[in-house]
Order: structure tokens, then C-alpha cells, then sequence
């Protein structure tokens, strides 16, 4: 790979790439992408012209960067090396842009200002926080924790407003709040309403962990937004429920690889894992073939294994094709959460990722080279291998 200049630069060019710009779009071999001051500044197939930070991609694949809806800021690592934490966790994988559904608002406040000056490189960061639950339903995977209770709809404007005006983008409920395999603890619905009739006069969004049945239909017959997971313990999705997800716009992030990750911790049998993921996709496979926006997640930050692979191989079992994960990657969670597109086209954000391969369809986004935010090389496989870190 010809490199020149500054990696550090705002100001770049990758050239003799295969650009896959956006979902529906057909490749561009040999593209050259121009970034002036952290933009998109241009996108041809011309050769690269001036003295600035260049990267030869060899015919190997680019796409935009990359959108993680579902992760968590609560490793204790921030707190002493927050940008080995980053890279490690979500800069290798390619992710560019993040949704935080439940952190400890302050201190999440406090790496996006780090990452805004310089102190550490890291993602866009949107956070949903709130994590509200009913009385006395804090889940009972989170020991020693207290979550913010909502027990009646008169506290829920109050509650929804304290948290925008402290700074996040948007809500996290718990619709159902797991207490143990016999027992979940439900916001009641006209509790739920009243969460997003606030939000929504914010003009933000709401996200709910389902758990279950119950949870999941309360959430999206009362105005929630994104379903936080599939929900195994839901079961086989009504026809009703998916007509609901749809008619109502309730955008779904599967989180597939999550159920197998928790369940092997807790030494259920692996007939009863194996049972539980299958639900998973299935339910996955009825709302994409009915059309619902997905936006991919993994949770990790709460999931201790950071590598998305299993994930995107999970939504390929629900016949999700390139162009879908490509989708719930990048111009879906784009459209959800910011102004920007999602595409590689002028005006958009210099957030790019490159692969170890001219075909990423078949690797489903896997094996990542290197990762670009906003015109400045983040993480670069080749140099950190070299350096043995």
C-alpha cells in the first residue's frame, strides 16, 4: 500500500479502490475518493492529483463507514485506556458511528468531548439514555444498579425531558425487564405512551429492550420507535405483531449473536441456546421479509466479545443478501439518527472503511484494513499487526 504524507491529515485521497457507494448502487472499479477538511470532496475515476495524504487501495473494496445502532460505554478501561478500549472494540470493525442504548450519561458526555478534541480517536456517538423501568425493575443481570423507575404517565415528561436537556439524543426503555426465567417486570403501556408522546413532542427517538412477548407488544402498539433485540422469549411473531412493526415504522436491531453469548454464561443447555438463536432469526427473517427497517447491533460493550462476524453471518441465515446488511449498516441508521445519507457522495462525512478483499459480498464485512473518520486513518490493521499491538 503507497502511503504519503500524514495519516492524521484531514485532507486524503483513496484511489484504484472499489467503491460500493451505497445500498442499490452499483460499484465503481478503479474510483478515487477526494476528502477536503473531513468531507467527501469528491469521487471519480480519475487519478489523484496533488500533494496530499494518499492511499493506493490496490482494487481492494470500500464502503462508507460503518454504523453500530447498539453498544454500551461502561467498560472500566475508559476510565485508563479509553482509546485501546475504542479501537479494539469498535474502530477495527469498521465502525464509524455509534448509538449508546445505556451508559452512565456523564461520563459518556465526557468521551465524546475527548474524541471532539483530539484527546482520542473514536466514532460518532449518539446516545439514548433514560433506561427507564417500572417499580422495582431493574434487570436483574445488572447488579448493583439502580435504574431510573417510572411508575406512573404523570413522571414520564418530567423524566424524558431531564435526560435531553442532559445532553443525549434519544430514550432507552425497558418494556420488559428481566428478573429470571419466570418473571419480567413490564412498563405498562399507558406508561410506555406517555415515555413517547414526550419524546416524540422532542422530536427524538425511543428505544426498547422487549424481553418478551408482552414487552415487545406493549412497545410497538404505544409508539416506540426501535426494538432494542429480537426477543427469543416472544416466540414465533404473529402476524399481527409484524403488520404492527410495519404500519408503525418500529425499526428492529437483532442482536443475534447476543442470545447464544448470555445463555452460555449461564449454562443453559445447548439445545436450549441452539432453540433460542433459531427463534431469533426466524423472527428476523419475518419482519425483513415484511419490510421493516433493521439497523444492525451487536450490544457489545455489554457483550464482552467485540468481533461482529458471527452477527453479520447470523443475518445472512435470515436471508438478509449484501445489499440488505449493507443497508442496515450504513443508510438506515443514518436516516435514523443524523442528517447525513450513509453514500460515498460529495457533502457526506469522510467516514470510509476499506477491506482485505476486492469482494467483500461474500465476507459480509469482515476483515477490515482500515478505517477512516473523518479524513484521518483511525485504525489501520497492516500498522498495528506490525507494531504487535
Amino acid at each position: 500500500m503507497l502511503w504519503s504524507t500524514d495519516s492524521s491529515a484531514k485532507d486524503l485521497v483513496i484511489y484504484n479502490a472499489k467503491l460500493y457507494p451505497g445500498p442499490g448502487l452499483p460499484p465503481l472499479e478503479g474510483a478515487t475518493i477526494s476528502i477536503k477538511d473531513g468531507k467527501i470532496a469528491g469521487v471519480s475515476q480519475s487519478k489523484p492529483q496533488g500533494d496530499v495524504f494518499k492511499i493506493d487501495a490496490r482494487g481492494r473494496s470500500v464502503t462508507a463507514g460503518l454504523w453500530n445502532s447498539h453498544v454500551h460505554f461502561t467498560d472500566a478501561k475508559l476510565e485508563s485506556n479509553a482509546q485501546s478500549l475504542i479501537t479494539n472494540m469498535l474502530l477495527k470493525y469498521g465502525f464509524t458511528s455509534v448509538v449508546d442504548t445505556g451508559s452512565y450519561l456523564p461520563s459518556t458526555l465526557g468521551l465524546i468531548r475527548s474524541i471532539e478534541q483530539g484527546e482520542i480517536k473514536g466514532p460518532d456517538i449518539v446516545i439514548a439514555s433514560g433506561s427507564f423501568v417500572y417499580t422495582d425493575g431493574t434487570p436483574s443481570y445488572l447488579p448493583g444498579v439502580r435504574l431510573p423507575e417510572i411508575s406512573l404517565p404523570s413522571q414520564a415528561a418530567p423524566a424524558v425531558n431531564k435526560v435531553l436537556d442532559s445532553g443525549a439524543q434519544g430514550i432507552k426503555i425497558f418494556a420488559g425487564s428481566f428478573m429470571s426465567p419466570e418473571k419480567t417486570i413490564h412498563l405498562p403501556p399507558n406508561v410506555i405512551k406517555a415515555i413517547t408522546n414526550a419524546a416524540h413532542q422532542k422530536h427524538t427517538f425511543v428505544i426498547a429492550h422487549p424481553t418478551d412477548k408482552t414487552g415487545l407488544e406493549n412497545a410497538v402498539n404505544n409508539g416506540v420507535d426501535i426494538l432494542a433485540h429480537t426477543a427469543p422469549a416472544a416466540g414465533v411473531f404473529t402476524e399481527e405483531t409484524i403488520q404492527t412493526i410495519i404500519d408503525k415504522q418500529v425499526s428492529v436491531i437483532p442482536t443475534l449473536k447476543l442470545w447464544r453469548w448470555e445463555l452460555s454464561r449461564h449454562n443453559v443447555p445447548i439445545f436450549q441456546i441452539d432453540a433460542n438463536q433459531d427463534i431469533a432469526v426466524n423472527q428476523l427473517k419475518a419482519v425483513y421479509n415484511a419490510g421493516a427497517t433493521i439497523l444492525f447491533g451487536t450490544d457489545v460493550g455489554y457483550m464482552s466479545d467485540y468481533d461482529p462476524a458471527e452477527e453479520y453471518r447470523l443475518m445472512a441465515r435470515s436471508g438478509m443478501d449484501f445489499e440488505a446488511i449493507l443497508k442496515s449498516l450504513t443508510t438506515a441508521p443514518a436516516k435514523k439518527f443524523s442528517d447525513n445519507s450513509g453514500v460515498v457522495e460529495i457533502g457526506e462525512p469522510g467516514d470510509l472503511v476499506m477491506y482485505q478483499t476486492n469482494s467483500i459480498t461474500d465476507l459480509t464485512f469482515e476483515s477490515i484494513d482500515i478505517t477512516i473518520k473523518s479524513g484521518e486513518v483511525v485504525f489501520d490493521a497492516n500498522q498495528i499487526s506490525t507494531q504487535g499491538n
